[in-house]
């Protein structure tokens, strides 16, 4: 019995990333902590949603109905210590084909997330559903050594051949942080 429960607590702790460090993971009141970026300088639209989100309202999307390969989305610098990860975001999409919602982390041999650093670990997440409705993405594991910082992108992943008309990805709770799933010793 004693190792049901301390696994059922151990997969709780994958799904909430615990000790994150990303900063307004909720975006409960705005976007602050996180930045911008649209491909190419353009072709996308970004906004906060103060109606949208789970598991409340407020959420980050990321919209293109323009023709064109582009990726467009929110990211932020984490810090990042210890051995292993844990990652989960809930993520909502309404797409076309040809489109897709990702969630990137590269996980940087450095202290911070300055263009050039090395990438010593890239991992790309995408979700399942395309109902517009949120289910949450996770992932975690085995970080290699030297990893200070993570990269996290929330984008909007539009290729050149993607079917004409609105696209739209929602993002809200966002963790990332140590896994101590890997650290804690089982009976």
């Amino acid at each position: 019995m004693r190792q049901h429960a301390l696994l059922l607590l151990a997969f709780g702790m994958v799904a909430n990333a615990g000790h994150s460090q990303v900063v307004n993971p909720d975006f409960d009141s705005g976007t602050n902590g996180w930045t911008f970026h649209l491909d190419a300088g353009g072709g996308g639209v970004l906004h906060w949603d103060a109606a949208s989100g789970d598991p409340a309202p407020g959420s980050v999307s990321a919209f293109n109905a323009f023709p064109g390969a582009h990726v467009d989305g929110w990211r932020q610098c984490v810090a990042v210590a210890g051995a292993n990860y844990a990652f989960a975001a809930n993520v909502a999409s309404a797409l076309q084909a040809g489109n897709s919602c990702r969630v990137t982390i590269d996980f940087l041999a450095g202290p911070d997330c300055a263009n050039g650093t090395p990438i010593a670990l890239e991992v790309k997440l995408a979700n399942t559903r395309n109902d517009g409705t949120f289910e949450t993405v996770a992932g975690g594991g085995p970080l290699p050594d030297a990893v200070e910082a993570a990269a996290l992108s929330l984008d909007h992943v539009r290729s050149a051949a993607a079917d004409a008309g609105d696209s739209l990805c929602h993002f809200d709770h966002v963790s990332l942080g140590a896994d101590t799933l890997f650290a804690a010793a089982f009976d």
